[in-house]
C-alpha cells in the first residue's frame, strides 16, 4: 500500500540489532512533493522486537526461552502488514492514493526503512506509518480501535483475502502454507494470542493511541506482539549407547515381571553376547499441511485450563493451541535405505541439523510409545521423530563393534546363518524315505505381506517349495539396520507441537532393539499519529530427555 507521509526507523538487521528512528520529516507526498493530501490520518508505529536478536531480548538467566538466530528473526518494511478494525471488528477502510489500485482498504503497509545500527544490544524499532482517511460519514471522528500485524506472509498466505474482511473472519481463517520451512519471504509471523483475564486477546487495542504528531504519539505508543508460526525441532545425543535389555524374570512364587538391564547382553546363537545400539540420524514426521494464520484458542479454556501453566499474559503469549492441521503429510516412515533421509545430526547451534513444521494438537492424547508398527504408521498423526540406527555386538576384547545381521525367532536371537542351519534341519526332519535332503543354501526368508516388518521361512529343494510353519513371523535386523519412533511431548505431558515453540531432544539411551528393517506423517478531519511498538516473542523451549525404545 503506498501513502504519501511514511516515518519508519530501523537498525541493520543482519545483526539483530535496533534502533529508534533517525528522522521525523515526512516521505513526501505522490504530486511531487508539492503538497501532501489533505485530511490524511497517520499512524507513528515504535517497533521493540524482543528476541529477534540481542543478549538482552534472549532472555538471558531465563533457560526457558531462546532468541532467534539467522533469518529467523528478519522483518522488513516490504514484507509487513497492519489490518485495522473498529471496536466491533469490523474493518476500519482508510483511503488512499494509489492503493493495490483501489482507494479504500483497512491494510497498511509500509513503504521505507532506513537501516542504522543501534548502540550495543538496543532492540527496538520506531518509526510512523501514514494511514489514509476514512471511509464514510459513519466513521467522522473516529480511529481505529484494534489492529492485527502479518510479517513475512508467503506466496501461499496471501494477505489480499485478509483485506477488508472482517476481524471474526481473518481469525477463523485457515492459510495454506508452503510445503517447506522457512517459506520463501522468511519466517511467517502473525500476532500473538493469549488469554488477559476473562478474554481471548489477538488484535492488540489501540485505543487512545492517537496523536496529531509523530512526537506526541511516542510518548504513549501502543505496544504489539507478534509470533512465528513455525515450530522448531532438533536433537542431541546421537552416538553409541549399550543396549538395555527388557527381559522377562520369574520369581520363586511364579510371578512373572519384566526387568531392564543395563548391561547390553543378549543371547545370540545359544552364545552370550553385548549389544550396542548406534543412533545416526533423525527424520521429523507427520507434519502439519496447514495452519491458522492467527494461534486459535478455544473459549471454553477461559473457564477450564488445558494444563496449568499453559497461559502467560505477562509475556503476551500461551503455550497451547487448538490447530487446525488439515492434511497431515509425512505419514509413511521414509525408507531407511534412502539415503537422501535421516542425515539431521546432532544439533550443536545456529540452524544446522533442526527442522520446522507447523502446529499440530490435534493428537495431544496419542501414547508415546505405539504398541505395533501399525499404529505408528495409521492411528496417531501426532508430529513425531523418527531415529534412524544400526545393531552392532560388541568384541569386550578388541573393544569394538560391529553391525550385526541378526534374526529373532520364538523369543531368540539368531544369526541370519545359524536360523538358516536351524530351518534345514527342521526340513530334513520331515523329509520321508530317499528324499532330497536340504541345506542351509536352500534356505531363503520372504517378506509377509500381510504383516509389516516380519519375514518366514521357505526351503526349496529341486522343484520343491516349502513354506515352513514353524518358522513364521521372523523378525529381521538387517545388517543391523533399526528405527525408534516417539510422538513429541509438549508441556504438560500432551502431545504436539505450537508455533514459536522449539523442541529440543536429548537422547541419553536405548531400550530394546528398535523395530528391524528398512521401512519404519475513522478520524477527525486532521492529522492523527498512532505509535506502536511490535514485540516478536523469543522461542519457547520445551526441552525432553528421552530414552529410545
Amino acid at each position: 500500500m503506498k501513502f504519501n507521509k511514511f516515518l519508519f526507523g530501523a537498525a541493520a538487521l543482519s545483526m539483530g540489532v535496533f534502533a529508534s528512528c533517525s528522522s521525523d520529516e515526512p516521505v513526501k507526498g505522490p504530486d511531487g512533493g508539492n503538497g501532501a493530501i489533505e485530511g490524511e490520518q497517520y499512524m507513528a508505529i515504535s517497533i521493540t522486537t524482543a528476541g529477534l536478536g540481542g543478549s538482552r531480548a534472549a532472555g538471558v538467566g531465563d533457560p526457558e526461552f531462546e532468541a532467534g538466530v539467522g533469518t529467523e528473526c528478519d522483518i522488513t518494511a516490504e514484507n509487513t502488514y497492519f489490518f485495522f478494525y473498529d471496536a466491533n471488528g469490523n474493518a476500519f477502510p482508510l483511503a488512499a492514493a494509489n492503493v493495490n489500485g483501489t482507494v479504500a482498504t483497512n491494510m497498511v503497509k509500509p513503504t521505507k526503512i532506513e537501516l542504522q545500527h543501534g548502540p550495543g544490544d538496543a532492540a527496538t524499532l520506531e518509526g510512523v506509518l501514514v494511514l489514509g482517511k476514512a471511509i464514510g460519514e459513519g466513521y467522522v471522528g473516529t480511529t481505529p480501535a484494534q489492529v492485527l500485524c502479518v510479517a513475512n506472509p508467503s506466496k501461499a498466505f496471501s494477505v489480499a483475502e485478509y483485506e477488508n474482511k472482517n476481524l471474526s473472519w481473518v481469525l477463523g481463517k485457515e492459510s495454506s502454507t508452503p510445503a517447506t520451512l522457512p517459506a520463501e519471504t522468511g519466517f511467517v509471523m502473525t500476532s500473538t494470542t493469549y488469554v488477559d483475564g476473562v478474554k481471548i486477546v489477538t488484535a492488540q487495542d489501540v485505543t487512545g493511541k492517537f496523536a496529531e504528531t509523530p512526537e506526541a504519539a511516542k510518548t504513549n505508543p501502543a505496544v504489539l506482539y507478534i509470533e512465528r508460526l513455525a515450530a522448531k525441532v532438533r536433537a542431541k545425543g546421537l552416538g553409541e549407547y549399550t543396549a538395555q535389555i527388557r527381559k522377562k524374570v520369574t520369581a520363586e512364587d511364579g510371578a512373572v515381571s519384566t526387568v531392564v538391564t543395563e548391561d547390553g547382553k543378549i543371547t545370540i546363537d545359544n552364545k552370550e553376547a553385548i549389544v550396542k545400539v548406534e543412533l545416526l540420524g533423525w527424520e521429523l514426521i507427520k507434519t502439519a499441511g496447514q495452519s491458522n494464520a492467527f494461534k486459535s484458542l478455544k473459549s471454553e479454556w477461559l473457564a477450564t485450563d488445558p494444563f496449568n501453566g499453559w497461559n502467560d499474559a505477562d509475556k503476551h503469549r500461551s503455550y497451547w493451541a487448538a490447530s487446525n492441521a488439515g492434511t497431515i503429510r509425512n505419514t509413511d516412515i521414509p525408507s531407511l535405505s534412502d539415503n537422501s533421509k535421516y542425515t539431521k545430526g546432532n544439533f550443536v547451534s545456529g540452524v544446522e541439523n533442526v527442522a520446522y513444521c507447523y502446529e499440530n494438537t490435534g493428537y495431544a492424547e496419542a501414547p508415546n510409545t505405539p504398541t505395533s508398527v501399525n499404529d505408528r504408521n495409521t492411528a496417531y498423526n501426532a508430529t513425531s521423530v523418527v531415529v534412524k540406527a544400526v545393531v552392532k555386538t560388541y568384541d569386550a576384547e578388541t573393544q569394538t563393534s560391529k553391525p550385526v545381521d541378526l534374526m529373532r525367532w520364538a523369543g531368540s536371537y539368531y544369526t541370519v546363518d545359524h536360523l538358516k542351519e536351524l530351518v534345514a534341519t527342521d526340513y530334513n526332519a520331515s523329509v520321508t524315505g530317499a528324499g532330497a535332503k536340504a541345506t542351509a543354501n536352500d534356505v531363503e526368508f520372504v517378506d509377509n505381506s500381510a504383516l509389516d516388518n516380519t519375514y518366514h521361512a521357505v526351503v526349496t529343494v529341486g522343484e520343491n517349495r516349502t513354506e515352513m510353519a514353524n518358522f513364521m513371523s521372523i523378525l529381521w535386523w538387517k545388517n543391523g539396520i533399526t528405527s525408534y519412533y516417539a510422538n513429541i511431548e509438549h508441556l504438560g505431558q500432551k502431545f504436539g507441537v505450537v508455533r514459536n515453540h522449539i523442541y529440543e531432544y536429548e537422547f541419553d539411551g536405548v531400550i530394546g532393539l528398535g523395530v528391524p528393517g528398512t521401512e519404519p506423517n475513522t478520524p477527525e478531519e486532521t492529522e492523527t499519529f498512532l505509535s506502536a511498538k511490535l514485540y516478536c516473542l523469543n522461542w519457547h523451549v520445551v526441552s525432553n530427555k528421552l530414552t529410545l525404545e
